[in-house]
């Protein structure tokens, strides 16, 4: 409530492993697993140890669960050596023999109750989770293993939980591929499909779950490496978006109430615990998995978009505003991977199908259903399309189980029997009214392709498909991509050679169009579509481009949209989607990582994504264009770079998307009239002109980290490569401008240039501790290491303070140290260190003052003015500080895990009070 530590810590004297708190008697009691094996019990009115440990384990503890067997307290303890242990808390006593099914660490383990016996649950590195008997414990028996173990997660089990769930013992399961699932223990069966809780691209696993009933609902909290989340116990769905802040490793996550207020707390490596309010109202980000469906439509004028995700929910957008239309429309019960939008009887109809087999009805404006599941499907449906069958408002659905169905819009019932005789399942499907009629073209997972006639009810009804084309026949390496209609003809979209798309007829099996050649690896999906009068075609690929084409010419509509396509762990691949917003063609593009609207004419990002994205930044940066405005431009994770006008926070230009997995670092620069931007990754350095979004370089092979300097009136940019060396080249050559700057031996962290007595200088700092400095225009070293970095080298600046010129470095363990250049020495200052490593420094005249900022990475920023002997004001941000920028005005931005912030700093006393001029 508080938030105060009560009373004085409990001095353990070896490292705690695990923790947990329950009642003995009248005492409230802590126990305390180590790393030795042992479990030591507190009272914590006392803060004092309470009777003897629990001693028996050989190796770390890994979990503490305190609980209750036929009404007597009892602790169980799972360890690193193997086993699991129960015993009693008053005796301090082991009961039975030890709980040894499971090979290698078991990780996590609880108490339950299973058809009236005490049970525990057991998980561990082997992958398995055992369900052990507790009935006998008190009588002289043994733990007993009670049926066969559950056999399922992909990596070790990391974290079990046991709780009733209407009438029944269920058990949720986390394990180190970051998987969540649930099992009746009653059955030993897995209750529905695991989802995704916590994967990522490194460093993926469930750390810990825990059940609860805030307001009576049965929820789970897991967390992982890089957030909490909380989900529906009966769906295992999400609910609300995930809990995020944490600068280092999330450890662990509970749950708790405080008066109306039901809570979550997250701790983590960096050392602090979150409190989350999980009633609290929070703003409709959109979807909080990825989104694997899309559709347009137009309603009374208004533009509207439609998402289905792997979240279960089907969303509406405003294309206009780029805003959500009500809230989400729910009832599947897996991911939605089909989503259709139509205007039936007057009335905006949204039809959805999934994983769970169903196809579903909405009224979208009020995200209820219009009638109950459309049942039938005996696998997932892929896709869903409006029509119109004799007058009467039909919805099609293609599914996994090969089939074609048919539906009532209006009443959900089934029309005439499923259109059958497919190879393979459905993945690809399109409808046109034919006359009184529909037809429709299909594709299969088989990439064989097929066109269905359905001209009334009657038993005119088709036994049969009209036609049927084996894709392969073109060529055995042929995949399916799409189909559609161009003007009557069906067509099929498939990828052959060399990743070349290419327009068949299905009927007649002959060329259309194409070949569309650009991609360089495999096209994942491909959609027709038109701008303007022009019929075109848009393809998504694993190059992690979106490329439009004019269909007639097979011509490139302009440049790729770039941005990450890769699917990665999720399975959503949904087609580009074209639309109109006031009679400007858009395309909006749907990825695993967001779903973002692109101007269809100039090829640029409208705006932020209307769901998902990266608040991460990178870096910051603050320039002056030759207008005198003072603009912002930051750099995230996801390698979007963006620009703001710093006095009224508007856009200043379209985002620069880009099409790497994930960006080491970008700087931007105002250089010769020019505002430039260095984009490092792991696979090559661009240089863009970010006033004409031209990107002027590219480098191949590995950069950490680049700046800009000039060196004899060229244009030069220094780049980190993979080996630590420091490589200086041109920026419109390419060519080299001095020998490899070599010397460092491990990361290099930040990158500073100056210009020093005449001398293009550029100074790195160094996990190896160390801080050089290099001459550009030779490559040689300008002065000799700095040292002395305790944890490594982090931050970096070098200023010109009371006329020295002298280089500011931050160390890992919080201290800075101030350089003069002329002698390499240091100049005396002194200044409290920072908690953890300082991770960025900036100095600067500010109204005549010299200023400088510095930050950890865990948040905390400090301000001194440099004629100071101390730090004279300091601000918590609240997330991990990745950049800073500092301007003459005293405006400050600041570059964190949850986006940017800015700030104005005012001088203690204006500097002619001071004596300075």
């Amino acid at each position: 409530t508080s938030q105060r530590r009560i009373g004085d810590p409990l001095t353990v004297g070896i490292a705690v492993s695990a923790i947990a708190i329950g009642d003995l008697g009248d005492y409230t009691v802590a126990l305390t697993g180590a790393q030795d094996g042992t479990v030591r019990i507190w009272d914590l009115s006392a803060g004092q140890e309470y009777g003897r440990p629990l001693t028996g384990h050989t190796n770390r503890v890994e979990s503490i669960v305190v609980g209750a067997v036929h009404g007597r307290p009892v602790v169980l303890t799972a360890s690193a050596d193997g086993t699991a242990r129960i015993w009693d808390l008053v005796s301090r006593q082991q009961l039975g023999r030890e709980l040894s099914a499971h090979r290698r660490t078991v990780w996590d383990a609880d108490l339950g109750e299973l058809d009236g016996r005490p049970i525990a649950v057991t998980g561990g590195d082997d992958k398995a989770v055992y369900v052990w008997d507790l009935s006998e414990i008190f009588d002289g028996g043994d733990a007993r293993i009670d049926g066969t173990p559950l056999i399922g997660p992909a990596q070790a089990v990391t974290s079990v939980c046991v709780a009733r769930l209407d009438g029944r013992a269920v058990a949720l399961v986390g394990d180190r591929a970051g998987m969540l699932s649930r099992w009746d223990l009653a059955d030993r069966r897995q209750i529905g499909e695991p989802v995704a809780a916590h994967v990522y691209w490194v460093g993926s696993g469930v750390t810990s779950a825990v059940i609860g009933e805030p307001d009576g609902h049965p929820v789970a909290l897991s967390s992982g490496r890089h957030e909490a989340r909380l989900w529906d116990l009966r769906t295992l769905q999400p609910l609300g978006h995930s809990m995020r802040g944490h600068v280092e490793r999330i450890t662990a996550a509970a749950l708790t109430n405080r008066g109306d207020a039901s809570l979550a707390v997250t701790v983590s490596d960096d050392r602090t615990a979150r409190i989350w309010d999980l009633t609290a109202d929070q703003p409709d980000e959109g979807h909080t998995r990825a989104v694997s469906a899309t559709a347009f439509g137009e309603f009374q004028g208004r533009p509207l978009v439609v998402t289905g995700g792997e979240d279960a929910t089907v969303r509406l957008w405003d294309l206009r505003t780029r805003t959500p239309v009500g809230g989400p429309m729910e009832g599947h019960s897996g991911e939605v991977s089909a989503v259709a939008f139509a205007v039936t009887g007057g009335r905006a109809v949204v039809a959805g199908g999934g994983s769970d087999t169903t196809v579903r009805l909405w009224d979208p404006f009020r995200g209820t259903a219009l009638c109950p599941p459309l049942r039938g499907h005996t696998n997932e449906v892929r896709c869903v399309a409006f029509g119109e069958l004799d007058g009467v408002p039909v919805v099609v659905s293609g599914s996994e189980d090969g089939t074609v169905r048919l539906w009532d819009a209006t009443s959900g019932e089934a029309v005439g029997r499923p259109l059958v005789g497919h190879i393979g399942g459905i993945s690809h499907l399109a409808v046109r009214r034919a006359g009184r009629g529909l037809e429709i073209v299909l594709a299969t997972t088989s990439d064989h392709a097929y066109v269905w006639h359905v001209t009334s009810c009657g038993a005119d009804w088709p036994t049969g498909p009209h036609t049927h084309f084996n894709v392969e026949d073109l060529t055995p390496a042929a995949l399916v991509i799409g189909v559609g209609f161009h003007r009557t003809r069906p067509v099929v979209l498939s990828m052959l050679e060399g990743n070349s798309v290419h327009l068949h007829d299905v009927v007649s099996r002959s060329a259309v169009a194409g070949p569309f050649r650009g991609h360089t690896e495999l096209v994942m999906v491909g959609a027709l579509g038109r701008l303007g009068r022009t019929e075109v075609v848009a393809t998504m690929g694993f190059d992690n481009t979106v490329r439009i084409w004019d269909l007639e010419t097979a011509a490139p509509m302009g440049p790729p949209l770039e941005g990450f396509t890769g699917a990665g762990w999720s399975r959503a691949r949904t087609a580009p989607l074209f639309a109109q917003v006031d009679g400007a063609p858009v395309v909006l593009v749907a990825t695993a990582r967001d779903v973002r609207l692109w101007d269809a004419v100039a090829m640029r990002p409208q705006g932020e994504p209307l769901s998902g994205g990266d608040p991460k930044l990178l870096s910051v940066d603050i320039i002056q264009p030759s207008d005198g405005r003072a603009i912002v431009v930051t750099g995230a994770a996801n390698g979007v770079v963006r620009t703001h006008d710093l006095d009224d926070g508007r856009q200043v230009t379209a985002h620069l998307t880009a099409v790497s997995q994930e960006i080491a670092d970008s700087t931007a620069v105002q250089l010769d009239g020019d505002s430039l931007l260095v984009r490092s990754q792991w696979k090559e350095t661009e240089v863009w002109n970010l006033g004409s979004r031209e990107r002027l370089g590219k480098r191949s092979g590995t950069s950490w980290r680049a700046c800009f300097q000039t060196v004899d009136g060229r244009a030069v940019v220094v780049s980190v490569a993979g080996d630590y060396a420091l490589h200086a080249w041109d920026l419109y050559t390419q060519a080299p401008v001095c020998p490899p700057m070599v010397g460092h031996t491990a990361d290099v962290l930040t990158l500073r240039t100056a210009v020093i007595q005449g001398a293009p200088i550029v100074a790195s700092a160094s996990r190896d501790g160390t801080v050089r400095l290099w001459d550009i225009s030779t490559g040689t070293p300008y002065a000799d290491p700095l040292g002395g970095h305790e944890m490594g080298a982090h931050g970096l600046e070098i200023a010109r303070l009371d006329g020295r010129d002298v280089v500011i470095s931050g160390a890992g363990d919080g201290r800075l140290r101030f350089c003069d250049l002329a002698d390499g020495q240091d100049t005396g200052v002194e200044l409290a260190p920072f908690p953890s490593a300082v991770r960025a420094i900036r100095a600067a005249d500010v109204h005549g003052t010299p200023v400088m900022v510095a930050a950890d990475r865990y948040g905390l920023m400090r301000v001194r003015e440099t004629d100071s002997s101390s730090w004279t004001a300091e601000l918590e941000i609240g997330s991990g500080i990745n950049g800073i920028a500092l301007d003459g005005d005293g405006r400050v931005c600041v570059a964190t895990d949850m986006g940017v912030v800015a700030l104005r700093l005012n001088p203690s006393r204006p500097a002619d009070e001071r004596g300075v001029r």
